[in-house]
Parts: C-alpha cells; sequence; structure tokens
C-alpha cells in the first residue's frame, strides 16, 4: 500500500476520544479511504503538481470546498502577484480564497480598503479562474460590546464595495477569524468569560442582520477551534442552553474547524461532531490544517516540519472523507504564504 498506509495504521495506535459513533465514523472513513487506494495503482496514491508550463485555466469541479488563508495584501497588490496567488491556486487546487483585507484608517468617517484596486481585480480574475473570494477579517476584541459599532461600520463599508462590483466579480463570504479566547477576560473564567461569549454571539447576529438589510448575497462564515464543543463552555443564550460551538453554527453559514493536527485521523475526529450538528441544521463545517512556521510545545499541530508527501497525503485522506461525510463542507490550508514556501523554498513576494 506504500506511506498511506503506513500513515494512517499508525494513527490506530492513538486511542480515540469522543463518543462510540463517532469514533466508528472516523475509522469507517478511514478504512474506506484505504480500501480505494489499494485498488489504485502506485501511480495514483502519489500527489504530482500539475506542470507549471501546462496549467489549466480554472480550477477543477471537485464538489467540496479546498480553501486557503491568506493573510497577507501584498498577494493581490500587484498584477504580478495576483497571477502568481491564481496560478499557485490551479496548481494545488484551492478553489476558494479566505483573503484578509484591511483598512487605510479605521478612524475615518469614510472606510477606505487598502489595495482596494488589487482586490478589485482580483475578484474579477479569480471568478475566471474558478475561484471563489472570502473577506477575511480578525482580531481578538473585535467582537467585544465596545467594539460592535466599529466593527458593523467595517462590515458596512465591505458590502458597500462588494456591492460596486461587477454581479461577476464580487466576494461570496464574510469570513471571522476573531479568536475572543485569546484575551484576559475569556482566561479569568466564569462570568467574564460568559460575558465575552454572549458578546460574540451577539455580535454574530448583528453581522447577520446587517448582511440581510443589505440584501448582499454572501454568506457568513467564521473560524472556531475544535473545542468549543466542549461542556464547560455550554451556553444559555436567550434562553437556550447549547454548546458554544452550536450556538455559533446556528448563526452561520459555515463554520473552518482549527482542526490542526499532522494526524488525519485526529483531523477527522476533531470535526466529525460539528458534522453532524451542521447537518441536523443544513449547514456546513471544514477542517483546518496547519502549515505555518509553528514551534515550540505545539509543533506537532504543523506540516511545516515534514516531508511535504505526508501534507498531500493527510491531505488527500481529509477531502476523500469530506465527499462522503453528511455536513462535511473541505478543507482549508492556513496558510498561503508559508505553502508556497515550503513548495517553492522561498516566499512568494
Amino acid at each position: 500500500m506504500g506511506d498511506i498506509q503506513d500513515l494512517v495504521c499508525c494513527s490506530f495506535l492513538i486511542p480515540l476520544r469522543g463518543k462510540p459513533r463517532v469514533q466508528m465514523q472516523v475509522l469507517c472513513s478511514i478504512l474506506l479511504l484505504l480500501l480505494a487506494l489499494g485498488l489504485q495503482g502506485p501511480e495514483a496514491q502519489t500527489i504530482e503538481p500539475v506542470d507549471l508550463g501546462q496549467l489549466p485555466l480554472r480550477v477543477a469541479e471537485t464538489g467540496i470546498t479546498q480553501g486557503l488563508w491568506l493573510w497577507s495584501d501584498k498577494a493581490y497588490a500587484t498584477s504580478t502577484q495576483r497571477q502568481k496567488l491564481l496560478d499557485f491556486c490551479v496548481q494545488y487546487q484551492f478553489n476558494h480564497l479566505a483573503l484578509a483585507v484591511y483598512f487605510e484608517d479605521h478612524a475615518a468617517s469614510s472606510l477606505t480598503l487598502r489595495q482596494h484596486a488589487g482586490l478589485a481585480q482580483l475578484l474579477a480574475d479569480a471568478g475566471e479562474r474558478g475561484i471563489t473570494v472570502a473577506v477575511l477579517r480578525g482580531a481578538k476584541e473585535m467582537a467585544f460590546r465596545q467594539n460592535h459599532e466599529q466593527s458593523l461600520r467595517e462590515l458596512d463599508a465591505l458590502l458597500q464595495f462588494n456591492g460596486n462590483q461587477p454581479s461577476a466579480a464580487r466576494f461570496s463570504d464574510i469570513h471571522y477569524d476573531i479568536e475572543p479566547y485569546n484575551t484576559d477576560p475569556w482566561r479569568a473564567g466564569g462570568d467574564a468569560r460568559r460575558q465575552v461569549q454572549l458578546d460574540y454571539l451577539d455580535f454574530l447576529h448583528a453581522a447577520r442582520q446587517h448582511i440581510q438589510e443589505n440584501s448582499a448575497a454572501v454568506t457568513l462564515s467564521v473560524d472556531m477551534p475544535y473545542w468549543f464543543d466542549k461542556g464547560v463552555f455550554v451556553l444559555d443564550y436567550h434562553d437556550n442552553v447549547k454548546l458554544f460551538s452550536e450556538h455559533i453554527q446556528d448563526v452561520t453559514d459555515f463554520v473552518t474547524l482549527m482542526s490542526y493536527h499532522r494526524d488525519p485521523v485526529r483531523v477527522l475526529e476533531q470535526v466529525a461532531g460539528e458534522a453532524d450538528y451542521a447537518d441536523k441544521i443544513g449547514h456546513t463545517v471544514n477542517a483546518g490544517m496547519e502549515v505555518g512556521p509553528v514551534r515550540g510545545a505545539e509543533h506537532f499541530i504543523s506540516f511545516q516540519w515534514v516531508p511535504t508527501w505526508q501534507f498531500w497525503q493527510a491531505r488527500t485522506l481529509i477531502e476523500e472523507d469530506a465527499r462522503r461525510r453528511r455536513g462535511f463542507g473541505g478543507v482549508y490550508v492556513h496558510y498561503y504564504g508559508a505553502l508556497y514556501e515550503k513548495l517553492n523554498g522561498e516566499p512568494p513576494w
């Protein structure tokens, strides 16, 4: 069977956590993938990029989301960088970008996007290549109640920008990466943490309302750690007691879990519960994979330090599960700059 068999079978040596049904779902998915790969020749088990001299015009239709986070607006500042980014997406099969955008002056009465001309051109070019784009915003205190007004002003500015673009050249999603757990009130626990949770949900509901009031044809999504479904974070929100993760999934169209781990079995285990709930409410959840330079005690979550083949095979395994599992939408990779440098030996700019 080769390397992927070794990769997956070794994973079974690590006890799976969670409910027995979730464990069985994950194990069955792995066994089905092993069977499928075993029926193919060795060449089908090797993930090779498209030859740069023979790039297709568009990404392939795969039926799942193959996303890529991107944090620097340098990637769309010039025509050269835009072409490099889109060629990379086609070569390595990324059909969706979560693209960070920034404002020139947050205090200005009229908010202007930095690199707005480059962003507009990228939206048009990406559409021609079969790639959808989400605008990505995030700051750890963005959803604190005292910051709602400013955060919603910025959302309105994004929606206005989008509405001014041609219909075929607009972003498809508002994507938030807020991470309130990195703040002192969250770490304090108790009532302070509960207030952070309430503020966060109130902000998402307000964002949803602003999108609806603008009649904007965009979805609302967030990044979320896989551990928001722990019992300690259960929350009574407007007389509705649920897991914090479920409250978030209720108000968004989809979530992307920061299910970072080099073991794909661990990733699938972390996604399974949220995928079940997503299917129940008619939404989806995406898995997240990390390739950034994570060091120290958490180095094991990143593929930066392992051979490239291990990343590609793990991605293939997770994507195959996404094609089979209801409520599982696809995979996002974090992030463009790190993956480009890992594959090419130099940064993209």
